[in-house]
């Protein structure tokens, strides 16, 4: 596994030793588990095809602990001061084939497109003078698919996920089985 870390995120625990093992990363129930700052070996996290140094991704993932859930009910303020007080970030570069990005740019137009579609839609349909129930209907339900649509163009644009943090490691899901097992960690 080629690993490498950010010396500026903190410090590799030996100077003789870049050992996998001093930095506890792992791979449980089908996460890695892996400090913020790594590099991941020049690989597709989804297809292990490898990749060149332009196809590499740098992003930071975000989590969040379940209990900013409880800061919504205290209102939107409460919320959002809580989201970003909460939030640990994990700064990751891993490997993502051109095919692979391509494909997830296009997903991406594609919910753009949807939702500029159903704003066309709930528009037209809102300047109808008619007055009757389906016409009403058809309304409300093109606004609040609208609605959906924009939320869906944030969700699932990363193929990487952080699903629990502790002590300073993230567990990230989302790279395939076969990239998990040429990792020999």
């Amino acid at each position: 596994m080629n690993v490498e870390r950010d010396s500026s995120s903190q410090a590799a625990p030996s100077a003789e030793s870049d050992a996998i093992d001093d930095w506890g990363i792992r791979i449980h129930r089908g996460a890695l588990v892996l400090p913020s700052g790594c590099t991941m070996p020049p690989k597709c996290v989804l297809t292990n095809q490898p990749v060149s140094e332009s196809d590499m991704v740098f992003t930071n993932l975000t989590w969040t602990p379940a209990s900013v859930g409880l800061w919504a009910l205290l209102g939107s303020p409460a919320l959002i001061f809580g989201f970003f007080v909460g939030r640990e970030l994990c700064s990751i570069t891993y490997g993502l084939s051109r095919s692979t990005r391509i494909r997830k740019v296009m997903y991406a137009i594609l919910k753009v497109v949807t939702s500029i579609g159903l704003l066309a839609a709930t528009v037209a349909l809102a300047v109808i003078p008619s007055v009757h129930w389906t016409i009403t209907l058809l309304l409300y339900s093109t606004f609040i698919l609208f609605l959906g649509s924009i939320v869906l163009i944030f969700i699932g644009n990363s193929p990487l996920r952080v699903v629990d943090y502790r002590n300073g490691m993230f567990w990230v899901k989302g790279f395939s089985q076969e990239y998990l097992d040429d990792l020999d960690v």
